[in-house]
């Protein structure tokens, strides 16, 4: 007679566990990507524009592409 729909503890576990170990593992990829991403966006020349207004903050710019303005003129 089989044993329908039915196994021991021990594999129901051992499964879990390796759910776990997997998602752990996907989170820790999705880390490093996001990561990685920020590194390349930063070498592509991400980041802020400074414009010539005093007290003002950055606003977002565009990769590859910078304005600085230290003296206050164009």
């Amino acid at each position: 007679m089989k044993a329908r729909g039915r196994t021991n503890f021990l594999a129901v576990l051992q499964t879990q566990r390796d759910l776990f170990e997997s998602a752990d593992a996907l989170v820790e990829s999705e880390q490093g990507v996001a990561s990685e991403l920020v590194t390349l966006y930063k070498a592509l020349g991400g980041g802020c524009e400074v414009e010539a207004g005093v007290g003002e903050p950055p606003t977002p710019g565009r990769a590859g592409k910078r304005v600085i303005d230290v003296a206050g003129t164009r």
